[in-house]
C-alpha cells in the first residue's frame, strides 16, 4: 500500500483537479458511466434496458455485445495515462513528477508475518504496469484512459441510433461502459423501420466493432476477458401459427462472431446467447426480451438467505432494525429500478424474511399489514413494501433523467413515445393509467402504468404526443 500522505496527494490531484477540469470542458465523452460524479451503474443498466425495449416496440433489429476488460487497473500503461492526462489539462511538470516517482518506487510484500526486506521495482527492461495496489487515483486513471479508446471507436463503427416517431428526439451511441464492463450496440434504425436492412449486415458491423475494441484495448495495455464476452442478435419475425411477432431464435438467425486475439493471433469464438437467456449485468439480471424469470429467481434466493440468517440470529430489537435498514433493504431494493415484478410476486418474496424479523423487532409476526407497512411517525412498524419501492424507484429514474436531459432521459422519451404510438389512444397512457390497453407492450412501462393506477397517480410528460381524432365521436 502507498504511504498515506502521498496517496492523498495523488487522489486530490487526479480526482479533485484533473477529472473536475475535464468534466467542465466536456473532454471525457458520454460513454463511460463509472468513476464519475452524477453517474451510476444503474444509468448504464437503464440504457441497455431501454435499448432492448425500443427494439421490441419498433420491431427493429438490434445487436448487443457485452465485453469485460481483464484486470483493467493492473494492465494500464502509465506513460500513456500520463500523456492522456496532459491532453486533458494536467501540466507536463506534474506528469513528469508522477512518472519519476512511480519509476523510483520500491515495492515490498506485506503479509501477516510482516513486510519483506527485499523489494522489486520498475526497470527499463521490465517496466511495471498498472497504477499500484491501493492507489487512490487508479479509478481516475482508468477513466481518462478508457474514455480515450471509447472516443476512437467511432472511426470504425457507427454504433446504434434511436429516434422517436416524429424524429424530434434522437440518440447516437457506440457503447456504454461502467468501469471495465462495456456493452456495444449496432443497428440501422431508419432502415429497420422500413425493413431495408438484414441482421447479417448488422452482425458483420458488430464483428468489425468488436475486433476494433479488442485491438484498442490491447494497444493500451489491456486485454479482453473472453470467457465473459457474449452477444445478442435481436431480430423480429412473424409467427405463421399465431400471427404475432416474436424474437427470432438462434436457428432462425444463424451467425457468429469470431475475434482474433492481438496477443497471439489465435481465433476465439464468442458465446452467443438466445434472446430469452438472461445474463447478469452490474448487479441486475435481464435478457433481450424483458423476461423477469432470472430476476425473480435471484431475488427469491436472496430473500431466503435473509430468512435463514434472521431466523438463526439472536438480535436485539435495535440490531434487528439496523439489519433491516442497513443490510436487507439496500440489498433487496438495488435491482428494482430494472425489474417489472407484480405485487403478488414481490409480496411472496418479502413475506418470509419480514415475518421472521418482526418478532426480533418487538412485534407480533401476525401484525396487520397496514401496521407493518405503516410509517413510524404514524405508529407503524416502518417496513417498506418492495412493490412500492419498485414503483417509486422507477418514477425517480424516469423523472430524474427526463428533467436532466441526458442520454438516458432522451432514451426514456423515445421509448415512451413509441409506447404511446403503439397504444394508439387519444389521451396519454401515463396521464390515464387506469385505462385498459390490452395490446400494450414494453414490460417496464406497462409495470409503471400499473403502479400509477394502483397509487392513484398520473405522470404528465408534455413531450408525448397523442393520436389525433379526425371524426366526431372517434
Amino acid at each position: 500500500l502507498f504511504e498515506a500522505d502521498m496517496n492523498f496527494f495523488f487522489g486530490a490531484l487526479w480526482n479533485r483537479k484533473l477529472v473536475k477540469h475535464a468534466e467542465k470542458k466536456n473532454m471525457l465523452g458520454q460513454e463511460q458511466w463509472g468513476n464519475r460524479a452524477g453517474k451510476c451503474a444503474m444509468d448504464a443498466v437503464m440504457l441497455k434496458q431501454l435499448s432492448f425495449m425500443v427494439s421490441k416496440l419498433t420491431r427493429t433489429t438490434l445487436i448487443s455485445f457485452d465485453k469485460d476488460a481483464k484486470a483493467c487497473y493492473d494492465r494500464m500503461v502509465m506513460s500513456l495515462v500520463n500523456l492522456r492526462a496532459q491532453q486533458i489539462g494536467m501540466p507536463a511538470k506534474v506528469c513528469k513528477f508522477i512518472s519519476a516517482t512511480m519509476d523510483a518506487a520500491h515495492y515490498h510484500v506485506k503479509t501477516s508475518l510482516g513486510i519483506s526486506e527485499e523489494h522489486y521495482e520498475s526497470t527499463t527492461d521490465q517496466p511495471l504496469y498498472g497504477s499500484g495496489q491501493g492507489k487512490k487515483d487508479a479509478p481516475s486513471e482508468w477513466l481518462v484512459l478508457s474514455t480515450l479508446i471509447m472516443g476512437i471507436m467511432s472511426e470504425k463503427t457507427k454504433g446504434a441510433h434511436f429516434c422517436d416517431p416524429e424524429n424530434q428526439v434522437s440518440v447516437q451511441r457506440n457503447l456504454d461502459g461502467f468501469v471495465d464492463d462495456v456493452t456495444a450496440f449496432t443497428n440501422d434504425f431508419q432502415a429497420s423501420l422500413q425493413q431495408q436492412v438484414t441482421w447479417e449486415v448488422l452482425l458483420s458491423n458488430m464483428q468489425v466493432a468488436a475486433q476494433w475494441w479488442e485491438q484498442l484495448l490491447y494497444a493500451t495495455g489491456g486485454k479482453l476477458e473472453l470467457s465473459k464476452c457474449f452477444f445478442y442478435v435481436i431480430d423480429w419475425i412473424s409467427d405463421k401459427k399465431t400471427g404475432r411477432v416474436r424474437p427470432a431464435t438462434i436457428e432462425e438467425t444463424p451467425g457468429h462472431i469470431q475475434l482474433i486475439q492481438s496477443e497471439d493471433a489465435s481465433p476465439i469464438l464468442i458465446e452467443r446467447k438466445d434472446t430469452h437467456s438472461a445474463h447478469r449485468t452490474l448487479g441486475t439480471w435481464m435478457n433481450g426480451t424483458e423476461g423477469q424469470k432470472a430476476a425473480l429467481m435471484v431475488l427469491r434466493e436472496k430473500s431466503n438467505h435473509f430468512y435463514r440468517a434472521f431466523g438463526t440470529s439472536a438480535m436485539t430489537q435495535r440490531a434487528a432494525r439496523r439489519a433491516y435498514q442497513n443490510v436487507y433493504l439496500p440489498s433487496m431494493t438495488y435491482p428494482l429500478d430494472n425489474t417489472s415484478l407484480s405485487r403478488k410476486q414481490l409480496h411472496q418474496i418479502e413475506s418470509k424474511p419480514i415475518s421472521t424479523l418482526l418478532p426480533r423487532m418487538g412485534f407480533n409476526r401476525c401484525t396487520s399489514l397496514e401496521i407493518v407497512y405503516g410509517p413510524t411517525d404514524r405508529l407503524g412498524v416502518g417496513i417498506r413494501s418492495l412493490y412500492v419501492e419498485q414503483g417509486v424507484k422507477k418514477l425517480q429514474q424516469m423523472i430524474k433523467h427526463i428533467r436532466n436531459g441526458g442520454q438516458v432521459g432522451k432514451m426514456f422519451l423515445i421509448a415512451m413515445k413509441w409506447f404511446q404510438l403503439r397504444c394508439g389512444t387519444s389521451q396519454s397512457a401515463f396521464e390515464q393509467p387506469t385505462t385498459t390497453i390490452p395490446h400494450e407492450e414494453g414490460l417496464w412501462l406497462v409495470s409503471l402504468r400499473q403502479f400509477l393506477a394502483e397509487s392513484d397517480t398520473r405522470l404528465l410528460v408534455p413531450a408525448i404526443a397523442t393520436t389525433q381524432t379526425y371524426r366526431v365521436n372517434d
